[in-house]
């Protein structure tokens, strides 16, 4: 089975390309801003380095966060559409096990503070001088070695096929948006 998995929850895109557990090949590219643009160049690059067609791709996996909130909608909405116009099934797969495959992992959070999950628990948001982040992987300002949820650690991970429909991002906290303070009445357009 010929799968497919692409993440932008980090200021990163990255695209990999497998046949069942195998690695076929990968790539990264710094993209804020432009993760969209990015993950289709890498995905169409990747394809004609390995000879496959985006036809042949069973399965869309997608780095489904936590990480930037846009990041994150852009890999996921991509997985699907793709998934969608091709009649394929999705995937999705924790930005945590992308960095550290079931070890303790973080990510930036808001300012000064990162989540972190170990192993298998659910995160928890810290401050950046809490002790906790000198023993996980990660990236950002807490982390003078960087280890970024790469598309390429999918292989590590379980892949449950799903429809595309039931793949959503995975937002621990709640967005920093304001709320309307007077919602839509549904009145004239």
């Amino acid at each position: 089975m010929t799968w497919v998995c692409v993440g932008s929850s980090s200021p990163f895109a990255t695209v990999a390309l497998f046949e069942d557990d195998k690695l076929l090949a990968s790539a990264c590219e710094e993209a804020p801003m432009r993760a969209s643009e990015a993950i289709l160049k890498l995905l169409q690059s990747l394809l004609s380095e390995t000879g496959k067609r985006l036809g042949e791709i069973e399965v869309f996996g997608a780095d489904i966060g936590p990480g930037s909130f846009t990041g994150v909608k852009v890999a996921v909405t991509l997985a699907k559409s793709m998934a969608f116009a091709l009649d394929r099934r999705v995937a999705g797969f924790s930005a945590f096990d992308l960095i550290a495959r079931g070890g303790a992992a973080a990510v930036p959070s808001r300012r000064g503070w990162y989540l972190l999950r170990e192993s298998a628990g659910e995160p928890v948001e810290l401050r950046l001088d809490d002790e906790r982040l000198a023993h996980a992987l990660g990236y950002g300002a807490a982390f003078a070695q960087e280890t970024l949820p790469l598309a390429e650690h999918a292989a590590f991970a379980s892949l449950h096929a799903l429809s595309p429909a039931e793949l959503v991002p995975q937002y621990v906290l709640e967005p920093s948006i304001s709320l309307p303070k007077t919602p839509f009445s549904g009145g004239d357009i």
